[in-house]
C-alpha cells in the first residue's frame, strides 16, 4: 500500500480529521492533504511523529512502498549536498555582498560598468539560490522544484535590475517615467544588498540539523 492512502487508512481508524492531525504535529491541514495524496512526502521528523500518533512502527508505515524507501534514502544524500551548496553560496554572499556596498560607496559616480552589471547581477542571482537552498534545508515538505521556473525568475529579475542600472546613465535626459524606474531599480538595489547583509548574520544558525 502506498504511504498516502496508508496515512489517511490510520488517520481514520483513530477518528481523527486531518485539521486535529495538523495541530498534532504542528503542521498546516493542507500539509497533510498533500502527504494523503501523494503530492509530497514528510519529512523524517513528522514521520516519526506520525507513527508515534497513530501508534504503529515505522517499518509498518513504509512497508510495501518501496517507492518511499528509495525516497527516504536519497534524502539523506541529498540534504548533505544540498548543505554544502548552500555554504557555497552563503560565502559567495560573504563575499559579493561586502564588495558591492563598497563599489557603491566610493564609485558612486562612475556610471554603469561591465563590473558593475557583473557585480550586483552575481550578488542578485546568488541571493536567489541561496534563498533557494536555504528553503530546501528548512522545508518541512519536500516536493519536487521546478528548475525551469526558477531559472526563468531569476533571467527576468536579472533583466529588470540591469535594465534599471543602464537607465541610470541617462537620468538627466529623460522623462519622468524613466525616472520612476530609476527610482524603483535604485530601491531593488538596495533591497538586494539589504537582504545579503542580514543573510550574513541570520541564515548559518537557523540550518535544520
Amino acid at each position: 500500500m502506498k504511504l498516502g492512502n496508508y496515512l489517511k487508512e490510520e488517520r481514520n481508524k483513530k477518528n481523527l480529521t486531518q485539521q486535529q492531525v495538523a495541530e498534532k504535529i504542528h503542521v498546516s491541514r493542507q500539509t497533510i492533504s498533500n502527504w494523503e495524496n501523494e503530492h509530497s512526502y514528510p519529512d523524517l521528523e513528522s514521520l516519526v511523529s506520525l507513527s508515534d500518533l497513530y501508534e504503529v512502527s515505522l517499518d509498518r508505515l513504509l512497508k510495501g512502498d518501496q517507492q518511499i524507501v528509495t525516497f527516504y534514502s536519497d534524502l539523506a544524500k541529498v540534504n548533505r549536498k544540498t548543505t554544502i551548496i548552500f555554504y557555497f553560496f552563503y560565502f559567495l554572499n560573504v563575499l559579493l555582498a561586502p564588495m558591492t556596498i563598497f563599489f557603491d560607496f566610493f564609485y558612486d559616480n562612475t556610471g554603469v560598468t561591465p563590473f558593475s552589471v557583473l557585480l550586483h547581477g552575481g550578488l542578485t542571482i546568488n541571493l536567489f539560490f541561496l534563498i533557494m537552498f536555504k528553503l530546501l534545508l528548512t522545508s518541512d515538505t519536500f516536493s519536487k522544484i521546478n528548475i525551469r521556473n526558477s531559472l526563468f525568475f531569476i533571467g527576468i529579475f536579472s533583466v529588470i535590475l540591469i535594465s534599471f542600472a543602464y537607465f541610470s546613465n541617462l537620468e538627466n535626459s529623460i522623462d519622468d517615467y524613466i525616472k520612476l524606474g530609476f527610482s524603483l531599480g535604485e530601491y531593488a538595489f538596495m533591497s538586494v544588498k539589504s537582504l545579503s547583509v542580514l543573510m550574513l548574520f541570520l541564515y548559518p544558525r537557523s540550518i535544520k540539523k
